[in-house]
């Protein structure tokens, strides 16, 4: 009977932890490429790593939820990056706590920028060294490009309303401390969305702005998504600021810019059974910098965890008065693995 007590009080002590877990969830991923860049500079060659350049797929993620009452669940959130192949540790990304019902979801920390979250994924190649983002296709991770489509926000009041199609979307960063945790953004900053999702097709709006010492920038863009079976396209027209490719300055104006960038950009996507062939294409205006950038490539899904791919970008804009010119050529080949 002692036996029979002693193994059932070892029993329940080993499965409280793990029913305490029961709603907390660890996922990762990890991503390596051999990529040959070729910038007409000094970091010309053949380079590995995870998206070189910036932007890499790379996380050990951290999520977790509890049911509340009156319909509401708490959830957190913590995620990290790392570079498999620098052995560099863990870096900070996401980290961020809030509450959510049917209609309304409400967080504050450290997270994506909506401005990125709505359509940042219209590029098929995000996280490689074939993305658009930085590279011609979408605004980049320069300045204030965390605002944009690069990189985390900090000290954000987040707020999601939906019903049914529609979903507004809106962060606020609350920072009256000047240049809060080295940030250099002043209270009265924010990021917004608007979009309709109607499943087949979706369209939405998106703003930013960003206060500092250093001035004002703002930014804006359009776009939506079409699916049709096997083929999706997606499209956007970018106005911005931030994380633009010349600023007007160094430090936190660095990479923003009173003269705004004009980017159009496009997506299209099409399964072959485990193929997935690939494809973007932009135009990048802004005052004396201008021209055409793209890939081209392509997936092979060897299950929903593993896949490889490879394509080729080349980034070439033309600038004039005194504006470098921005060329690059790279050649990729990597693999990816979803614990």
């Amino acid at each position: 009977m002692n036996k029979k007590l002693i193994a059932l009080a070892v029993t329940s002590a080993l499965a409280t932890p793990f029913a305490a877990l029961a709603d907390v969830s660890v996922s990762a991923g990890i991503q390596t490429e051999i990529s040959d860049f070729d910038n007409n500079g000094s970091l010309d060659g053949v380079r590995t790593g995870d998206a070189d350049e910036s932007g890499g797929f790379s996380f050990i993620k951290f999520t977790g939820s509890e049911k509340l009452d009156n319909g509401w669940t708490a959830f957190g959130v913590i995620n990290f990056s790392f570079d498999p192949t620098g052995n560099a540790g863990l870096g900070q990304r996401e980290s961020y706590v809030g509450m959510k019902n049917d209609v309304f979801t409400f967080s504050t920390g450290t997270m994506n920028s909506s401005y990125k979250a709505v359509s940042v994924a219209y590029d098929p190649f995000l996280a490689t060294s074939l993305q658009a983002r930085g590279n011609g296709g979408m605004s980049g991770g320069a300045g204030l490009g965390n605002f944009g489509h690069s990189s985390y926000l900090e000290d954000v009041i987040h707020v999601i309303v939906k019903s049914g199609a529609i979903t507004a979307d809106v962060q606020y960063i609350a920072d009256e401390i000047a240049n809060q945790n080295g940030s250099g953004v002043e209270d009265g900053s924010y990021v917004a969305f608007l979009k309709y999702d109607a499943g087949s097709f979706e369209v939405f709006g998106a703003t930013n702005h960003a206060e500092t010492s250093g001035g004002d920038f703002d930014g804006y863009k359009v776009g939506g998504k079409f699916q049709t079976g096997d083929l999706t396209l997606a499209a956007q027209y970018e106005s911005t600021e931030l994380g633009v490719f010349y600023g007007d300055g160094s430090g936190i104006t660095g990479g923003n810019s009173d003269d705004e960038a004009e980017i159009l950009f496009g997506s299209a996507t099409y399964k072959l059974g485990n193929i997935t062939l690939a494809g973007w294409v932009a135009n990048y205006e802004q005052d004396d910098l201008d021209g055409v950038s793209f890939s081209l490539g392509g997936f092979y899904n060897f299950s929903k965890r593993t896949r490889i791919h490879a394509g080729y970008r080349s980034t070439d804009l033309e600038g004039d008065n005194g504006v470098a010119d921005v060329e690059e050529d790279v050649v990729a080949l990597g693999i990816r693995f979803v614990l």
